[in-house]
């Protein structure tokens, strides 16, 4: 009786010990297996592809990633904006392209291409055009009754 007591109080013991080991543990979160530059990278190249869902996709993804109010997010959600205006979500587009503007410096000359490509999403827009027709109008308007004057 004795053995079998030994033999049950060290098997007691042996699992107290495994559970504390395992409970002692702790579980890391995962980084990030590529860096920002990676996935910005990844989502130009399924742009250039031509595969738009995914490049939606991995805009959205790196745009999560960045910080917010940052400059990597302004260029995020511009490209973002191209990618929801050839899916034709022009409404959509149309938000991320002023977000995306509103975010990058003015002067800086390397965002040159970026700032391109917002206002080109926002002037090929049919919601951003009826605005500026509506506005035209008055203006056309002003120029014959200035021409007729004359």
């Amino acid at each position: 009786m004795r053995i079998d007591r030994a033999g049950l109080i060290g098997a007691g013991m042996m699992a107290v010990a495994v559970a504390t080991v395992q409970v002692a543990v702790p579980v890391t979160a995962q980084a990030p297996t590529t860096t920002v530059q990676q996935d910005f990278d990844a989502a130009a190249a399924l742009d250039v592809k031509g595969d738009r869902p995914a490049a939606l996709a991995a805009w959205e993804k790196l745009e999560a990633r960045t910080k917010p109010g940052s400059r990597s997010r302004g260029i995020a959600l511009i490209r973002k904006s191209a990618a929801l205006f050839k899916l034709d979500r022009s409404d959509d587009a149309v938000t991320a392209a002023r977000a995306g503007l509103a975010l990058l410096p003015a002067t800086d000359p390397t965002l040159a291409e970026d700032r391109w490509r917002a206002f080109t999403t926002l002037g090929s827009s049919p919601r951003t055009r009826s605005t500026m027709r509506a506005r035209a109008t008055p203006m056309r308007a002003r120029r014959r009754r200035a021409a007729r004057r004359r």
